[in-house]
């Protein structure tokens, strides 16, 4: 019997092995070398301790190649798996969201919609639940016909280190989710005292209640200033944050003038 068990010695070391592996081949710009990896990584989540890094490490190499289906293949496997840590689930939901961000369509938006939502109620303290509120105030203003849908990716250093740019999770691929909706220019803000940017303020307001120095701030800011003089009710504490991110990136007279 204990020559069965798949949890062996020998059989934990030819995992692990795998799995050390793996993390050289996905540094690879080959896609035969990333494709190895992404059959290693799988191997490798038979191991209890490898299971979620491995599935994690697998969909990004697949994001990078942007196989946004194969990415929520392996993202839905860590959503439905009772193990996986609440910051898991969290980022698990925005991986998804962001995959349908990637292609654009009515469908698509509102799926991704539906998953940012999630996040923001389930798990607005994070750092994902800090970006959500971006997206959907950039959505909630594309109600409008005011967006821009512009698939570009920016780099990060590693999966864990958002501190200060929520929700900016790199890869060891170098592909960055967060930046994958595009942004709008500030003049993209729909009718004024419109109801779509009503919304867009309350999720923009919450951005900044979340987050002064995120990698979205300058542009949140510069949104809510912009509605600000369209007659916008922005609040006392709202143009407090305003300013301090201002004053943050070093911008004197904007902070001023907050």
């Amino acid at each position: 019997l204990e020559g069965q068990n798949i949890f062996n010695s020998s059989n934990t070391e030819r995992l692990v092995a795998s799995y050390a592996l793996a993390r050289l081949l996905a540094k690879s710009n080959s896609g035969v070398d990333q494709n190895d990896a992404i059959s290693l990584f799988t191997q490798a989540q038979a191991l209890p301790l490898l299971h979620i890094d491995s599935l994690w490490h697998a969909s990004e190499i697949l994001t990078s190649q942007g196989d946004n289906k194969k990415t929520r293949d392996f993202v839905e496997k860590i959503l439905r798996d009772p193990a996986a840590a609440p910051i898991d689930q969290a980022r698990a939901l925005y991986e998804m969201a962001q995959s349908f961000l990637r292609e654009p369509s009515s469908e698509n938006n509102q799926k991704a919609k539906d998953l940012l939502l999630a996040i923001k109620q389930k798990y607005p303290a994070t750092e994902y639940g800090t970006a959500s509120n971006y997206y959907l105030g950039q959505m909630a203003l594309g109600n409008s016909g005011n967006i821009s849908g512009n698939n570009t990716n920016s780099s990060t250093s590693n999966t864990t280190s958002v501190v200060g740019s929520e929700a900016a999770f790199g890869s060891s691929t170098g592909n960055n989710a967060a930046g994958n909706y595009g942004s709008m220019s500030n003049g993209a803000l729909g009718a004024p005292g419109s109801a779509a940017e009503a919304e867009a303020l309350a999720y923009f307001s919450d951005y900044l209640k979340g987050s002064v120095n995120g990698r979205f701030s300058s542009d949140v800011a510069d949104k809510l200033m912009a509605m600000n003089t369209r007659g916008a009710a922005l609040t006392p504490a709202d143009l407090d944050r305003i300013g301090l991110v201002y004053y943050r990136k070093n911008n004197y007279s904007k902070a001023l003038d907050a």
